[in-house]
Order: C-alpha cells, then sequence, then structure tokens
C-alpha cells in the first residue's frame, strides 16, 4: 500500500500544528512582556482607552441617542431638512445634516489620529520591553518624540497598501459577477469564489509583512517602504505562524463583536447599554493593542534568527535614547 500522501498530510498537519503552537506562544509572550512591564503599558494603555472612550461616547450621543438612551432626537423635520428646535428668530439656523457631516469628518480625523498615536506607541514600547530588562517610560518618550516620523509614514504606506488592495479585489470580483444564466452564470459564479479564496489568502500572505513593517520602523529606525521591505525580508518563508496570529486575533476580535449585539438586546435602552457599548469598544481595542506587541515580538524574534551575528541587542534601546544601560 503506498503511504506517501497519507505521510504528506500528515507532514503538512504537523507544520500547520507546529506553527500555531508557535503562534499561541508568541501571544503568550505578548501578555507576559506587557504585564512584567506595566510602566510602560498602563499608560498607553490608559490614554488610548480613555480617548477611544471620549471618540466612543461622543459618537454614540451625538448619532445614536434617541435609540440607546430612550430620548427625543436633538432635532426636528422640518421641510425635509434636520434642524435644530431653535425659536423662530433662529430660522436660518444651517441645517444640522450639514452639522453631522462636518462631525462626522471630525470624528473620522480624530480617530484616526488616535490610531497613529496608539499604534506608534505601542511599537515602540513592545519593542523596548523586548529589548531592555528595565525600559523606562522617560526613555520611551525621549525615543518617540525623536524618531515617530518612522512608524507614522510606515502607516501610512501601510494604509495604501492595504486600501489599494482591497480596491483591485472588490473590482476583479465585481467583474465576475455572473452575468449570464445557465452554465457561463455557474461558471463566472465559481471564478468568483476561488477568486475570492485566492485573494483573502494572499491579503493574509501579504498583512504579515504589512504588520511587521510597523516593527520594524521602531526596531530598526527606518520607514517607509524601506521598513516593508525589511518586515518581507525577514519573514520570508516564515509567514504561516504570522499569518495564524492574524486569524487567531481576529477570531477573538469577531467573538468579542459577536458577543455585544446579544447582550446589548438583553439590557433596555439607557446608560446600562451605553456602558455595554464601550466596554466592548474597549475589549476590540485592547485586542488590537495586543495584536501589535505580538507583532513586534514575532519580528525580534524572526530578526534574532535571520542575524545571529549580531549577537544580543539588549542595552541598543538605552544607547539610542542616550541614557545608561541598567
Amino acid at each position: 500500500m503506498d503511504r506517501r500522501p497519507q505521510g504528506l498530510v500528515t507532514r503538512v498537519l504537523d507544520g500547520i500544528n507546529r506553527e500555531a503552537m508557535g503562534a499561541l506562544r508568541i501571544l503568550w509572550g505578548a501578555l507576559r512582556i506587557s504585564l512584567r512591564n506595566w510602566n510602560l503599558s498602563l499608560p498607553i494603555i490608559a490614554a488610548v482607552l480613555l480617548l477611544s472612550s471620549l471618540l466612543s461616547l461622543s459618537q454614540l450621543l451625538l448619532f445614536d441617542a434617541p435609540s440607546l438612551l430612550q430620548v427625543p432626537p436633538p432635532f426636528q423635520v422640518a421641510g425635509g431638512v434636520l434642524r435644530w428646535p431653535l425659536p423662530a428668530s433662529y430660522s436660518n439656523f444651517p441645517a444640522w445634516n450639514n452639522v453631522l457631516v462636518f462631525a462626522d469628518f471630525g470624528f473620522l480625523v480624530a480617530r484616526w489620529s488616535l490610531d497613529l498615536f496608539s499604534v506608534t506607541a505601542t511599537v515602540f514600547a513592545a519593542s523596548a520591553a523586548h529589548r531592555e530588562e528595565r525600559p523606562f517610560l522617560r526613555d520611551l518618550h525621549r525615543r518617540i518624540r525623536r524618531e515617530w516620523r518612522g512608524p507614522v509614514v510606515t502607516q501610512l504606506c501601510v494604509v495604501i497598501l492595504r486600501t489599494g488592495y482591497r480596491g483591485l479585489a472588490e473590482l476583479f470580483a465585481d467583474a465576475l459577477l455572473p452575468v449570464a444564466a445557465g452554465a457561463t452564470g455557474l461558471l463566472l459564479a465559481a471564478l468568483g469564489a476561488l477568486l475570492g479564496l485566492a485573494s483573502g489568502f494572499l491579503y493574509y500572505f501579504l498583512d504579515v509583512a504589512w504588520e511587521s513593517s510597523l516593527a520594524a520602523a521602531a526596531v530598526d529606525s527606518c520607514a517607509g517602504f524601506r521598513a516593508l521591505g525589511l518586515a518581507g525580508e525577514m519573514t520570508e518563508g516564515r509567514r504561516l505562524r504570522g499569518m495564524i496570529l492574524v486569524l487567531i486575533n481576529q477570531a477573538m476580535t469577531d467573538a468579542a463583536s459577536l458577543f455585544a449585539d446579544p447582550a446589548a438586546g438583553l439590557i433596555a435602552p439607557g446608560a446600562a447599554r451605553l456602558s455595554l457599548e464601550l466596554v466592548f469598544g474597549n475589549v476590540v481595542e485592547l485586542l488590537r493593542l495586543l495584536r501589535l506587541v505580538a507583532f513586534t515580538v514575532l519580528y525580534c524574534d524572526y530578526r534574532r534568527r535571520s542575524r545571529p551575528e549580531e549577537g544580543d541587542d539588549r542595552g541598543q534601546y538605552s544607547r539610542l535614547t542616550g541614557s545608561p544601560q541598567r
């Protein structure tokens, strides 16, 4: 009996299992680093969650207050236009929907600025915690002030790449929509499904390098496509662990989001439901920060294996910040 196919399947499954266990170890290492270096992680988490909660609370009260709190809306419909219920002397007040458009744009800019801050601070803190025995917050602040441009520029490049990839994938998927009945329609539908699976797999494959480039910008003091190229070099041939790491984090995020909807449905509209919305929003934000720390640990691990001639790089963070080694 030929056992070669069975042996091949066994080796593939063993490889996937090995990489999955490695991804779980990376996640555990990210949690351990965050807990051990609480003097770095706690201020960043507190600042990010506080600012995120304020933004979410403002958005919920402005756009969803009637449904969440069962209060009358702060506007009324007059002639098909949403307006504040002001006295007649204020009849020329600008339309409320125009105010909502500008407010929505302001929230978008504020959320994007918060993402830039959270990613920059997190990757710098994670790289410092991975390199140093006892990194201090003042050292982290000093280095962020000196080298913040690298991660920010890299984030912009990653956003452009992700947006462009998704746009192209949707464009090709729309081009293969069934436009005919019978066998031709079934063939186009099958091609569209295969293209969707292939584009999803390729996205996760590329996203490992894109996510690792944020760590590369902080660890190796580079920016933009230089960080992307360095991350691609470090993760070449070893992206399965990163892909599993992305899937695990995405599964936890989806589980939190799915649990939030039925939980909110069990609570009557009011302050309790509003608080629940904020709590689940903070859980999703924490999972996003954990993913950033995990990919920083992953990149540092790959970097150490790819460049063994550099030896132990502990103390390099202190030299970069100008503080004495501890």
